[in-house]
C-alpha cells in the first residue's frame, strides 16, 4: 500500500522545495490516517516485522561449579548457537552466552572487586566506562540468583539479573573482556575456565 504512494507525487512540484516534502509527508499521513482499521494493523504488523532481530537458539555447551576452600559458590553454564565452540569464540562475531546461579549469598562490591582483578589494566576510555557502567548496577545476591552474561550480534553484550536486563553495551570489543573474566587468559578461576572448555573446538 505504501509503494502506491508515489504515484501520487505532482510532477509539477521540484524535489528542491520544501513544498514537496510537506506535500508528500501530509498526504502520506491523510491517507494513513483514512485507511481501514485493518488496513492499518497490516501495515504496523509488516513494519514490526522489519525491526524484529533474528531469534537466537541457544545450544548448552558445558556447565561447571565455581568454588572457593570447600565451598560451591555458584554453577556456571556456557551457551553457544552450536555445541561446539570457534577458536575465535571471544570475538564479536560470534554469539556467546554464561549463565552465572548462585549457591550462596554474594555482595555487589565482592563482584566488582573480583572483576577488577583480572580485567586487563589499560582499557580504552570507551570500553573503561562501559566496565564502570556496568559496575555500578551490579546487586548483591541470594541463593538461587542467576546473574546471565549475553552477547548477540545484533543487540550486543547485556547482563541479567534473574532474566531482567540491567546492562547493555553495544561497544566493540566489550564482550571479550567482559567474558574474559570467566574465559579469557587470566580468568577468576582456571578450574572453571577449563571445565567451561573442556569441548571440541570447531576449525573456523
Amino acid at each position: 500500500m505504501i509503494r502506491r504512494f508515489k504515484f501520487l507525487k505532482n510532477p509539477g512540484i521540484t524535489r528542491s522545495g520544501g513544498f514537496y516534502s510537506s506535500l508528500s509527508v501530509s498526504l502520506l499521513f491523510s491517507l494513513l490516517l483514512s485507511a481501514p482499521a485493518s488496513a492499518m494493523e497490516e501495515i504496523v504488523d509488516k513494519v514490526s516485522v522489519l525491526h524484529q532481530t533474528p531469534k537466537i537458539e541457544w545450544q548448552k555447551v558445558s556447565t561447571g561449579t565455581a568454588t572457593w576452600m570447600w565451598l560451591e559458590i555458584y554453577e556456571a553454564t556456557l551457551y553457544a548457537t552450536d555445541a561446539t565452540l570457534p577458536k575465535n569464540f571471544l570475538s564479536d562475531e560470534v554469539p556467546l552466552k554464561l549463565s552465572l546461579c548462585y549457591l550462596k549469598p554474594i555482595r555487589a562490591d565482592i563482584f566488582i572487586e573480583g572483576a577488577n582483578e583480572v580485567l586487563p589494566k589499560e582499557l580504552t576510555p570507551l570500553l573503561r566506562a562501559d566496565v564502570n557502567r556496568l559496575h555500578q548496577v551490579y546487586q548483591s545476591v541470594e541463593s538461587g540468583d542467576c546473574y546471565t552474561l549475553e552477547y548477540t550480534t545484533h543487540q550486543g553484550t547485556a547482563l541479567k539479573l534473574n532474566g531482567k536486563s540491567v546492562f547493555h553495551s553495544n561497544q566493540a570489543g566489550f564482550k571479550a573482556i567482559y567474558f574474559g573474566i570467566w574465559l579469557g587468559n587470566n580468568p577468576l578461576s582456571e578450574v572453571l575456565k577449563n571445565r567451561l572448555l573442556a569441548i571440541k573446538f570447531t576449525s573456523k
